[in-house]
This record gives C-alpha cells, sequence and structure tokens, in this order.
C-alpha cells in the first residue's frame, strides 16, 4: 500500500558517545515540492516520450536510482520518481504551490518558538519565565496547526474518498522519501570514512526523515581525553555547520539533479547534538542533549523515543523513576544504578496500590463477562480485574458507595499475590482500592516491580552491557 513505503535502518544497538541527530524538514510537503507532484502533472503512460519507456524498461525502484543504475540523462521537463512515474516539470502544480506558501508560514513560527526558547534558558526571573514559556506554547502551536495540515495533503492523496485520489501519487511521496533519507545515509558514511580513513558505519540509525550520526571516532581524535561536554558539543556544533551541512546539501543537489527534480527542496538540518544516546530497537532510543536546533541547554535534556518511561501505560509515579536512573546510566557507573534499584525497590513496595498500579483504558467487559465462569477464556488482564471488581462490589453490596468500571472508563490494575480471597490473580480499579476488599496485603509488589519498572530498565541496561544487580565472580566465592 502507499503507507509502507518509510524506510527504518535497523539501528546500532548499544550505547554511542557523541551523537549529531539531522531532520529533514516537513518531508513530504517538499517532495512534493521537489517533483513537482500534483494531480495535473503526473504524465499518464499514454503521453510517454521514446525515452521515458526507455528508463520504465529498466525497472525503476529505490535501489537501482540509489546506485545510479538509470541513465537519466535524455529526460527533459520531467522529474522521475523511484515507482516509475513522471511529473511534467514545464510549470508548477497546484498542490505544491499551496505546500510552499503553507511551509513559508510555519518556518516563521518555528523561529519564533525556537528563539524563545533559547531566550527561557538564558532567563532565571520566574515571572518572566512563565511569560516566555506561554509565548513558546502559542509559537509552538501555530506551527504544529500548519505541520498538520502540510502533511494532509499526502494522506488526501491516499485516501479513496478524496477528489484527487491517486495511489500512484501516494506512492511516489512515500517512495521518494525512502530514497531522499537512504541516499543521505550512503553519503554521510561515505563522507566519515574518508574523513577519518576508516571503513566502517557512522550512521546509528535512520527513519523516514531522521539520521543518527555517530561522531565518537572523529572527538576522539580532536579530544582524546577531554572532561568538558560543553567544549567537545560546541565543536560538534561547528562541524555540523561548517563541514556536514554544506555536504548534506550538496549530496541533495546531486540527487535532484539525477531525477530532473523541479528544484531542490530536501532541508536537511542539524537537530540534536548529544554526549550519550542509548538504542535498544528501531525507534527505540534515549540521547542525552546538550543542544538541540541551536538551543543550548544550561543542562542536558532527555531526548526519549518508544520506550516505557514516556508511556501512558506506566505508572505515572514510575516514569518519574525511570527518568532519574536514565540520567544516571548517562553520568553514573554501573554500580550506582544497581544501589539506585535496590533502594528504590525498598521505596516501592512502601507505596500504595495506586501508585504502583497499571493505568489503562477499559474495553470489552460485556464482551469476556460469564454468568458461569465469571470471565471467559483469554479475557485481557486489565479487563479480567474490572469484571473481577464489579462482581465483588455487588458480592458485598457496595454498588452505592462505589462506581461499577463500565466500557470506555480509564481504570487501574495491579498483580494480586496467591493465595488470596479473591482466588485470582489481578484486581482493576477505577482511583482508589476499595478499603473494603482489604487487598493491601495481597498487592504483588514484587511482580508490579518487575513489570513496571525492572523489565523495561533491563532492556536499556542490556544494551550497554550492564546488569540489575551485582554479578557474583569465582573471586567472590573465595574471598
Amino acid at each position: 500500500s502507499a503507507f509502507e513505503g518509510a524506510y527504518v535502518k535497523e539501528p546500532q544497538v548499544g550505547k554511542h558517545d557523541w551523537v549529531a541527530s539531522f531532520d529533514l524538514n516537513s518531508l513530504y510537503p517538499h517532495l512534493l515540492m521537489q517533483y513537482n507532484i500534483s494531480p495535473e502533472t503526473l504524465i499518464e503512460p499514454s503521453n510517454y516520450t521514446s525515452e521515458m519507456r526507455e528508463i520504465i524498461s529498466q525497472g525503476v525502484s529505490v535501489d537501482k536510482l540509489l546506485e545510479k543504475k538509470i541513465n537519466t540523462d535524455n529526460l527533459s521537463d520531467v522529474a522521475l520518481t523511484p515507482n516509475g512515474q513522471f511529473f511534467r516539470t514545464d510549470a508548477q502544480g497546484f498542490l505544491p504551490k499551496m505546500m510552499a506558501a503553507m511551509y513559508e508560514d510555519r518556518k516563521i513560527y518555528k523561529k519564533k518558538a525556537l528563539a524563545a526558547k533559547q531566550e527561557l534558558e538564558n532567563e532565571k526571573d520566574s515571572s518572566k519565565r512563565f511569560t516566555i514559556e506561554k509565548r513558546i506554547a502559542r509559537y509552538n502551536n501555530l506551527q504544529l496547526a500548519k505541520k498538520v495540515c502540510l502533511n494532509s495533503a499526502y494522506g488526501a492523496m491516499g485516501n479513496e474518498f478524496f477528489r484527487f485520489f491517486d495511489l500512484r501519487i501516494a506512492l511516489a511521496v512515500t517512495m521518494s522519501g525512502q530514497l531522499s533519507i537512504r541516499w543521505i545515509e550512503k553519503k554521510l558514511n561515505e563522507y566519515m570514512n574518508n574523513l577519518l580513513k576508516m571503513d566502517a558505519d557512522y550512521v546509528i540509525a535512520s527513519d523516514t526523515d531522521s539520521i543518527y550520526l555517530n561522531l565518537g571516532p572523529l572527538v576522539e581524535k580532536v579530544y582524546p581525553s577531554t572532561q568538558e561536554p560543553q567544549k567537545v558539543i560546541s565543536f560538534m556544533d561547528k562541524i555540523c555547520e561548517d563541514k556536514i551541512q554544506p555536504y548534506i546539501d550538496k549530496s541533495y543537489q546531486e540527487l535532484a539533479d539525477y531525477v530532473h527534480a523541479y528544484e531542490q527542496k530536501m532541508q536537511m538540518k542539524r537537530e540534536a547534538l548529544a554526549d550519550k544516546a542509548i538504542w535498544t530497537a528501531k525507534k527505540r532510543y534515549i540521547m542525552n542533549v546538550y543542544n538541540n536546533e541551536g538551543v543550548q541547554y544550561a543542562e542536558p535534556n532527555l531526548k526519549v523515543m518508544g520506550l516505557e518511561m514516556v508511556k501512558s501505560s506506566t505508572p505515572e509515579f514510575i516514569r518519574g523513576k525511570m527518568e532519574e536512573i536514565i540520567k544516571l546510566m548517562m553520568s553514573g557507573t554501573e554500580e550506582q544504578v544497581q544501589q539506585f534499584i535496590v533502594k528504590f525497590k525498598e521505596e516501592f513496595r512502601k507505596l500504595p496500590a495506586e501508585d504502583v498500579s497499571f493505568p489503562r483504558g477499559i474495553r470489552g467487559i460485556k464482551k469476556y463477562s460469564d454468568p458461569v465462569t465469571l470471565y471467559t477464556k483469554g479475557t485481557p488482564i486489565h479487563v479480567k480485574g474490572a469484571i473481577i471488581y464489579n462482581h465483588t462490589l455487588k458480592q458485598k453490596g457496595l454498588t452505592k458507595k462505589y462506581q461499577t468500571i463500565n466500557d470506555g472508563e480509564k481504570i487501574k490494575f495491579t498483580y494480586l499475590k496467591a493465595p488470596n480471597p479473591f482466588k485470582d490473580t489481578v484486581i482493576s480499579f477505577p482511583v482508589k482500592l476499595p478499603k473494603e476488599f482489604d487487598l493491601d496485603q495481597y498487592i504483588d509488589y514484587d511482580m508490579q516491580f518487575e513489570k513496571a519498572f525492572l523489565e523495561p530498565i533491563k532492556v536499556v541496561l542490556d544494551c550497554m552491557g550492564w546488569y540489575v544487580e551485582k554479578q557474583s565472580t569465582l573471586e567472590d566465592f573465595f574471598a
């Protein structure tokens, strides 16, 4: 389908030092502009020239264009996209023209938001900071509104109910995006290998519109033993601005010339600079960011993608602790992390059930209920807990004091130790666990700690080669 064209590189799992990320600004709208993709500029097969038919006969694909295996020298007034479509370039299409105007509006507000963020970093007065924060929120809302409108154009082209729906156009966008990100990944690896005289893969990860570049080997050559991260970040900033950015622009111009684009519109800018970053899987990473889009932070900020600490399904209190331990992973030692886990586990056991339980949305109470067995086989655990909760309220005559759980509501659930009066392993509840249930002593804090905190953290520690607890050795045995 048109929605399967995005590219995500298998990342180099583990911990990396000195990482820079680069992001393609408004990728899909800019692809519409670059290739002049519009309903009235798409050339139908019946109108192909002999040069176009020759190109099609070679089997156009992202891989072939990436390696320049398609000869495009004889094309005139048309752009070629990786799905083998041609778009006129003798006049700008209405869709790219609209995208260009909307993007310029977005740029204005995004620039104002970034300037205000830097102002906030330098302002110490709390009353002035509050005013600046409101300004940042306003500018962000305005630029996000423009972003949503820009991105909706591609989505509309892939929607069969849209007036100008055309799957060829939707595929032209996604596959051109795939070519763009793979093109720069290849070029940056070539650049870094030429610079450092090594044969390595310096692009740690890449996805639809971003790449993450390992500058560690370069930093080690220039600053072999520095203890000043701000100094290295300034060096990385300068290298990205003065060397890598011009190379990226030149590389994308080469691509635009090769496919005979209407204009070169791939605008890849440096985003984050981090002293440390950890990848656990595709689109699952943590970066300790010192500078983001030119905004220099007084203290590093964590950028987290796809991990439990940013998921609403993780208890709020635990999300805060996850952030603390991640910061410790970035700046501390394995032993300090292990000590943190031991201390937090002791604290965790003293928390009320409401703080350690998993938040969820509820669906399917009627579907999974059974008059004989209470719930059917295969009932999701949080739904099972809700059915048990409602049944217990009725049994204990508490339906007038506490509301039953209904579909569409937000609930929490927690594991129970066996044996317990409910003869089951879970209980759900809306806001607070009723005291009349008398379940405090049966909350399975060990299971909750394992599932809610330890398992997600272990995924990160495994990538670093660290353990959640100290490992015994033969030396310890004979000590």
